[in-house]
């Protein structure tokens, strides 16, 4: 059953993006008229994202005394964009990930550090979109009141996406202190080890820190974007394309094909539109190739079979 899900997916997404192209939403002509400058930048761009990506998810492990080196860490990461979007299964990049630090673990984690802090890492790197969007947005003025709706739904995920930790932390610690999980032993136990885990984050420098890191990986996938639009003539603006961003990449994570693919392509389409602009899919869908450029490297890592993480 999984299996013809998971089949199902790859048939929506390329499905999607023949539909695509063949509507003429996607022009295939436009990957032939690239520069080779905009090529280069973009490549840089792409694994200097991944780069400040990686230095958060290995000040997360280090926190939970997870001794891992940076570019074992950032080899883990390139592996798990790998997994998410060309390896069959019902199973995300993070899960993969979570799987070979698990291998690894010591005596000083277990495996609830490690599924918290992969959430976290995702869970942040989340936040400093919407965070940067609702700053940017703050400072824009919108002449389309379409745009300016698009504003208050970034600003009200913004507010949810700040207060649901801590709603969730103390909500656990409530069931915690009164003991209202006693009597179900798997459950009360599995709660204790969350609560210790998210405990070991809760430090307002190294929250910072991450969020920041979050933020400036974020602006450098933007900058992806934005350069390509800008050579082939379709230019949102870089402070257009941060706030409407957002929305695009959440709608990219719902699980309807591999990696979002076709659904992102049309997520940008339309966002791009509230400005007036075609060629939201094209971009995006060239785009997509330097996000998951980092990627192909995690093949040649799952194909020779060696990976492995060196403890400090």
């Amino acid at each position: 059953m999984n299996f013809i899900i998971q089949i199902s997916k790859y048939i929506i997404g390329i499905g999607l993006i023949v539909w695509l192209v063949s509507t003429g939403q996607i022009d295939l002509n436009s990957i032939a008229e690239l520069t080779s400058q905009t090529f280069i930048i973009a490549m840089i761009l792409s694994f200097a994202s991944l780069f400040f990506a990686t230095y958060r998810l290995k000040i997360l492990l280090k926190t939970q005394h997870f001794k891992v080196g940076f570019f074992e860490t950032y080899k883990l990461n390139m592996l798990g964009i790998f997994y998410s979007l060309f390896l069959p299964g019902g199973v995300s990049g993070d899960i993969l990930k979570g799987f070979h630090l698990l291998k690894y673990r010591n005596d000083n984690n277990s495996k609830t550090n490690i599924i918290t802090t992969l959430f976290l890492d995702r869970y942040l790197g989340l936040y400093a979109m919407f965070v940067l969007a609702s700053i940017v947005s703050t400072f824009t003025d919108f002449q389309s009141p379409k745009i300016e709706y698009v504003k208050y739904i970034i600003f009200v995920i913004t507010l949810g996406l700040t207060v649901s930790p801590f709603f969730i932390y103390f909500l656990i610690k409530l069931l915690h202190d009164f003991h209202l999980l006693k009597k179900f032993d798997y459950l009360y136990s599995k709660m204790i080890k969350v609560k210790q885990s998210i405990q070991k984050f809760m430090k307002l420098k190294l929250l910072l820190t991450s969020v920041l890191l979050g933020i400036v990986g974020h602006v450098l996938t933007i900058l992806i974007i934005w350069t390509i639009s800008v050579d082939l003539n379709f230019m949102i603006g870089l402070y257009n394309a941060l706030i409407v961003s957002p929305i695009a990449f959440v709608v990219n994570l719902l699980p309807i094909s591999p990696g979002g693919i076709g659904v992102g392509e049309k997520a940008f389409k339309e966002l791009f539109l509230l400005y007036g602009i075609e060629g939201g899919a094209t971009v995006f869908f060239i785009s997509r190739f330097f996000m998951y450029l980092p990627g192909l490297y995690g093949a040649y890592v799952f194909t020779q079979q060696k990976f492995s993480i060196k403890r400090d």
